[in-house]
């Protein structure tokens, strides 16, 4: 892959610092820590995506 600097660019800043909170942010809700992994598995129409959803 080549790449090739573009005579326009879009200007982006970083704004982490400004909007972090000291509090930690639940990616996953409170049931599950931020660091799980899972395998939902089941028969289609069991409701896979509504328990993914609700997390």
């Amino acid at each position: 892959m080549r790449f090739v600097r573009q005579s326009r660019i879009i200007k982006v800043t970083n704004l982490d610092g400004k909007v972090q909170t000291d509090k930690e942010t639940r990616k996953h809700g409170n049931m599950l820590p931020a660091s799980i992994r899972a395998i939902v598995c089941g028969p289609s129409n069991c409701g896979k995506t509504n328990v993914l959803i609700s997390l």
